[in-house]
């Protein structure tokens, strides 16, 4: 029998791509987030917290809100295998250009989500 891999745990999106989700609205509580101001009571104020969702969570919201479906898969070519990502638009199937060299060196399928998440929201 094999043994199984149970060290997985959910991505967190960078700090960055958390600041942009909330210049678009995001606004899902969830149990962590960035601490602007530092020296501010514990409460959670958000004014001076930003939340940080997984990766799978800020996808799901930019799908609900946006229409937007974000697909991340395993290519291979001349250079190797890696990960690569697509935007699909819901409503038409249409799938938006990805920047070639946002799709060089995703290694991982985080990666390749992260990649994706900065690619909407830019």
């Amino acid at each position: 029998m094999e043994t199984m891999n149970n060290n997985i745990q959910e991505q967190r999106v960078s700090s960055d791509n958390a600041k942009r989700l909330k210049e678009k609205g995001f606004d899902v509580k969830c149990n962590r987030y960035i601490d602007l101001e530092p020296n501010m009571a514990m409460a959670y104020d958000e004014k001076v917290h930003i939340y940080v969702p997984t990766q799978q969570l800020a996808l799901d919201w930019i799908r609900v809100n946006f229409g937007i479906h974000i697909e991340v898969f395993k290519r291979r070519g001349i250079n190797g295998t890696g990960y690569n990502f697509m935007c699909i638009k819901a409503e038409d199937g249409e799938a938006y250009s990805v920047p070639l060299e946002m799709k060089d060196g995703l290694k991982t399928p985080e990666e390749a989500k992260e990649a994706a998440i900065s690619f909407f929201l830019a």
